[in-house]
């Protein structure tokens, strides 16, 4: 018994979901499952919207046959077949006899932001969150690059910070991530969030006020756009995907007229590599031609100014009124999105942001006495059972279209594997029915989390948040065999504001 193609078309499918059933630790000398790649295949499901972050629009969804242990899956696409053997065989409850399925994703990119820079993922760690992700049907990884702590992108020479990958290592990556189906975007922050860069390399960079932190990249100094342009066509290089992201958030204190010929320059650069550009919300308060906005910010979330100032330390109160105006002007970020037809990746922080702490205790002791130090403090924690009946078109802005839906998780907490686990699931898997089925019900989720749990314990992610709001007193999944402790030392204050 095994996983096999019927076709020629589908054999990178099948050896893909294989490769995939090893990593979870799933034999397939338990499965018996047939796969076919028909063009013509008549499916059910209703296409997916939003935009895909292939080169090309794909296919995702699928027909499945089940007689009785058999299990046949059509799609018109290798990407469609993988799909669907995956739900089927590793998702999907227990089946009658005889039944015939059709399924398919309700929004076409589905996708996790990771920060590797602020507590330095290894290329493994990367690669067990692919094998995540092509578990839940996801499609999307974004790699934050660089930051305010570092500069991993082995780009324009640049060592700032954490260590860099190596070219070799995220080529590598990409491939792994390529036999999931799953596309990489990489994003390097730019003008701000480069703390790191303008203590190695000071004269590309300016500042309106005396703190690393707040430096930026100064469009008037022609070396500075250089190292830009040129980090922008190196990462090209390295991912193929048709997206980058440059970044554009929280540039704090420089000039309107200054972040315009950045980030219109920056943009003129992406598009001179034949990929289309991704920035956060920010970017649409400039002139640049960007194709995809990241929508993390709603006026709901803007902090205020007496807010601000009370957390900010002595002698440093006009850096924290430029940083309330700054967030200020979120207010009028939906107009202007509006404005431009926006298309738009949601990513608001409440629910999308994994790293904001739970607001119920967990099964076990432990992993709620850890919510003490893992989890950004200044979010309110919110409750895991919001995400049972979220929806991602309720959280777009008014006058934009779709693009997809991407959940973040920012690693100023995070110590080790076990914090990342507490914080990303079971949350991740609740963000991938929403941009999966748009709206599945609670009971069905939950069927999703009871089932998938054993594979991100050989993922090597048990250390899960076992949610009250989630899992049922005394099941088996109620106890956990590796809760999230304490670290030997406690980070320092890495100075993140709201975002990332």
């Amino acid at each position: 018994m095994s996983i096999t193609a019927m076709s020629p078309a589908a054999e990178a499918a099948v050896a893909s979901a294989n490769e995939l059933c090893a990593a979870l630790g799933v034999s397939t000398a338990t499965l018996t499952a047939r796969a076919d790649v028909d063009p013509a295949c008549n499916l059910r499901a209703d296409a997916a919207v939003g935009r895909s972050p292939f080169a090309e629009p794909v296919d995702e969804r699928y027909m499945s046959v089940r007689d009785g242990d058999a299990v046949t899956v059509r799609a018109r696409t290798a990407q469609g077949v993988f799909r669907g053997l995956v739900r089927e065989l590793l998702l999907a409850p227990g089946a009658p006899e005889s039944d015939t399925r059709h399924d398919g994703p309700a929004i076409s990119w589905r996708g996790l932001s990771v920060d590797t820079v602020r507590h330095p993922l290894d290329i493994s760690t990367l690669r067990r969150i692919v094998d995540l992700l092509a578990l839940h049907g996801m499609n999307v990884l974004h790699l934050h690059l660089t930051d305010n702590e570092g500069w991993r992108a082995p780009v324009a020479g640049v060592t700032a910070g954490a260590p860099p990958f190596t070219v070799d290592e995220l080529t590598d990556l990409v491939a792994y991530a390529e036999r999931r189906f799953i596309a990489i975007v990489p994003e390097i922050d730019l003008p701000g969030h480069i703390a790191s860069l303008a203590q190695a390399r000071p004269e590309l960079t300016a500042r309106a006020f005396p703190h690393p932190s707040f430096s930026y990249f100064d469009p008037d100094n022609p070396d500075a756009l250089d190292v830009a342009a040129t980090a922008i066509a190196e990462l090209a290089e390295i991912f193929p995907a048709p997206y980058l992201h440059i970044g554009g958030d929280e540039v704090f204190g420089m000039p309107r007229d200054a972040y315009d010929r950045f980030m219109r320059a920056a943009v003129e650069g992406v598009h001179a590599t034949g990929r289309r550009a991704i920035s956060w919300q920010e970017a649409v308060r400039s002139a640049a031609s960007i194709d995809l906005y990241q929508w993390w910010m709603t006026p709901a979330d803007i902090p205020s100014e007496a807010t601000i100032l009370a957390q900010a330390p002595e002698g440093m109160e006009d850096l924290a009124r430029a940083v309330a105006a700054s967030y200020a002007e979120v207010a009028d970020d939906p107009r202007l999105l509006a404005e431009c037809h926006a298309d738009v990746i949601v990513s608001v922080q409440n629910p999308l942001y994994l790293d904001r702490r739970y607001a119920e205790r967990s099964h076990v002791a432990a992993q709620t006495e850890a919510l003490e130090r893992v989890g950004f403090a200044a979010y309110a924690p919110t409750p895991t059972r919001d995400l049972l009946t979220w929806n991602p078109l309720a959280a777009l802005p008014v006058g934009t279209t779709l693009a997809g839906v991407e959940a973040a998780i920012w690693g100023e907490t995070i110590t080790s594997i076990d914090d990342l686990a507490l914080l990303l699931l079971p949350r991740l898997a609740l963000v991938a029915e929403a941009a999966w089925h748009r709206h599945p019900s609670p009971e069905h989720t939950r069927g999703i989390v009871e089932r998938a749990a054993p594979r991100w314990s050989s993922l090597g992610f048990d250390a899960w948040y076992r949610s009250t709001d989630l899992v049922e007193a005394g099941s088996a999944h109620a106890a956990s065999s590796r809760p999230s402790t304490a670290p030997t030392t406690t980070p320092t204050d890495r100075e993140r504001h709201t975002h990332g």
